[in-house]
């Protein structure tokens, strides 16, 4: 849960990814299906929902998640000193933060609309363009 704290990014850390895909993917597959796994974060801002859809074939290198933290760390400092922590912003480097650093085909983000409830994927579309949307079923 990542509430109304001051300076709190509102959606996942490196921490939370690396976790997702070494422990709840890597699990889902032992026990069933990898398509089971799914983790949550609930902020003010709306909830966010990863989910994994590829066939497994990651992995994770020891110094990895150490360069997706000082990437991501930078990122969201630089909103913060420039008072754009705001939802779109944060999402922005967030999906950017999965295509460009992460890099895992098949994990993809999801926000859930809080007053809604209607789901929408979210993919990143370049420096210069807002975070595509794409409205789920």
């Amino acid at each position: 849960t990542h509430l109304d704290k001051t300076g709190v990014v509102k959606i996942f850390s490196p921490a939370d990814v690396d976790t997702f895909l070494r422990a709840c993917v890597r699990n889902a597959d032992q026990q069933g299906a990898m398509i089971d796994a799914y983790a949550t974060v609930i902020t003010s801002e709306g909830n966010y929902l990863l989910k994994y859809s590829g066939d497994g074939n990651y992995s994770i290198g020891p110094n990895q998640v150490d360069s997706w933290k000082t990437w991501y760390d930078k990122e969201y400092s630089d909103l913060l000193e420039n008072n754009q922590l705001t939802a779109p912003h944060v999402e922005k480097i967030f999906t950017q933060f999965l295509k460009e650093k992460v890099k895992v085909n098949g994990l993809e983000v999801y926000k859930t609309d809080k007053t809604t409830g209607k789901a929408t994927k979210m993919e990143y579309d370049g420096k210069d363009n807002p975070v595509n949307t794409t409205p789920c079923p």
